[in-house]
């Protein structure tokens, strides 16, 4: 009889954990749904669009929430992924990986000047967020900054990075 109370004193003990470690690995992810806007302009055209993270996305395209882009006027900005171009880029969470969004800014208007905004309050808090210029080599701390600009002189590449910042690793991922 002893016996079978501690092993029912065992399994208790044992589902209990497991039920404390889901709740807590489930709020990690939960706490770092997010969306956030970046709007990219030239003289009065704007695109806007979206990335961010749910625990239910993937980093593919998932119809709930990535939206195809429909280009046209004086800007055309859009995430690019392998399967289109999107105004909407909704990946899974992840605290190991880095994730990336790859941006293509496009306009007809040469030599005027391209402003991308965002909110910094917008971008998980536990996060390092950068937006990096290949042809200028700026890497810009979208947490500090909320805004970068170049000159408009063609089709401009640009990546957001995101990394979650987990102890022991090196302060830059780029």
């Amino acid at each position: 009889m002893w016996e079978d109370m501690d092993i029912m004193k065992s399994k208790i003990v044992t589902v209990t954990s497991l039920a404390i470690v889901l709740l807590l690995y489930s709020s990690l992810f939960a706490a770092d749904n997010w969306e956030a806007n970046l709007t990219v302009s030239v003289l009065n055209a704007s695109n806007r669009l979206s990335l961010g993270q749910k625990a239910d996305a993937t980093d593919g395209i998932d119809g709930q929430y990535d939206v195809p882009a429909m280009l046209n006027g004086d800007i055309s900005a859009y995430f690019l992924q392998s399967e289109g171009r999107y105004w909407r880029d909704i990946k899974a969470p992840s605290f190991r990986k880095i994730k990336i969004w790859k941006v293509r800014i496009e306009s007809p208007l040469s030599g005027e000047t391209i402003v991308l905004i965002w909110k910094p309050e917008a971008l998980p808090k536990k996060a390092e967020v950068y937006l990096i210029d290949p042809i200028t080599k700026r890497v810009i701390n979208m947490k500090v900054h909320k805004q970068y600009s170049y000159i408009n002189n063609g089709p401009r590449d640009l990546k957001i990075k995101l990394r979650y910042k987990l102890k022991g690793q090196r302060n830059s991922f780029l």
